[in-house]
């Protein structure tokens, strides 16, 4: 019975350090800490913005994060269809600008009617930020290789996770502060970080484009 050994191939890295001189890659990791700092703001205090503000019941404001995820749901299918007209650089942008825009609107939201209305909307376009981001880390312009997408993919999403911990607790210490329910504070920083997020994310999508350019016109 004839045994061969079979070739083992080298570790990976754990980060690869060529992606930190990259301006394109660097502002995307920036990009994508402020996104999602603003994304989970809402995701957590829907529940607590329509007891407290809108005086609902609690059986209602758990519902209302239902109501959410099923947006995001909706969102992630149908950008996924979209992706192969459009590409995902364009989906991702509009659904952050969208976000952004979303999260200001929220001030002015006093009625039952139109928080539920709110939580489908930024449901179904945040839903496009978890499923379009990936394919753009993919892209050349983020990760010039296949060998190191994964390598590159793990440093984005690790930008991202600091951005997911640290905003729902800021965001709690500035709640109670700004309008007459109190939370005008935390609706104004959730859309504000949003927006300095989508302009970080020009950054890398001119690149993209550019990229794009060039490729049509060879």
């Amino acid at each position: 019975m004839a045994t061969t050994k079979t070739r083992r191939n080298p570790p990976r890295q754990l980060i690869h350090w060529h992606a930190m001189k990259e301006w394109s890659f660097n502002a995307y990791g920036v990009a994508n800490f402020l996104i999602f700092m603003a994304y989970f703001i809402p995701v957590f205090y829907v529940p607590f913005f329509a007891t407290e503000a809108l005086q609902t019941s609690t059986h209602l404001s758990f519902y209302l994060v239902a109501i959410l995820n099923a947006g995001s749901a909706f969102g992630r299918i149908g950008s996924a269809l979209l992706t192969y007209r459009v590409g995902p650089s364009y989906i991702l942008l509009m659904s952050v600008v969208a976000s952004a825009v979303l999260l200001f609107g929220w001030i002015g939201i006093h009625s039952v009617a139109s928080f539920v209305v709110f939580c489908v909307l930024f449901g179904t376009f945040s839903g496009v930020l978890i499923s379009a981001n990936p394919l753009v880390i993919a892209h050349p312009v983020v990760s010039p290789t296949p060998s190191v997408i994964g390598t590159r993919m793990g440093m984005q999403w690790f930008a991202t996770s600091v951005g997911v911990l640290v905003g729902p607790p800021i965001a709690g210490l500035i709640e109670g502060h700004g309008g007459s329910n109190g939370f005008l504070g935390l609706q104004t920083f959730s859309g504000t970080v949003m927006a300095v997020g989508a302009a970080f994310l020009m950054v890398p999508l001119m690149s993209v484009w550019q990229y794009k350019t060039k490729k049509a016109s060879s």
